[in-house]
Parts: structure tokens; C-alpha cells; sequence
């Protein structure tokens, strides 16, 4: 999760303008609820992947 935020923040600090098209409100990182949305879709998607992962160790 944390990697997410860190690559955002990087990729807007040097001038990328990023879109998101599903969720415009995402597309301006600059305020609270900005960052708390992608804090938790990368929380959900970081689960996510853990869960797939630990469903095909299993078989």
C-alpha cells in the first residue's frame, strides 16, 4: 500500500499528471480525501492479490 502512495506522490512531485477515467476524483491528488481514496483501493487491491495468491498455493 505504501508503495502506491510513494510512486503517486513521486510521479506528481516531478510533473505527471495522472487520469484516472473511472474516478475523476483520484485524478487530483492534491487533497485528503484524494489520497484516502487511493490509500484504501490499494489496501483492498494489496488483500486482493494476498488472497488469489494463498487460493492457488492451496490448489
Amino acid at each position: 500500500m505504501l508503495e502506491v502512495m510513494n510512486l503517486v506522490l513521486k510521479l506528481s512531485n516531478n510533473g505527471v499528471k495522472m487520469i484516472f477515467l473511472r474516478q475523476l476524483e483520484l485524478s487530483t491528488f492534491n487533497n485528503a480525501c484524494a489520497k484516502l481514496l487511493l490509500a484504501i483501493y490499494a489496501y483492498l487491491d494489496e488483500t486482493e492479490r494476498k488472497f488469489i495468491a494463498s487460493e492457488q498455493r492451496r490448489g
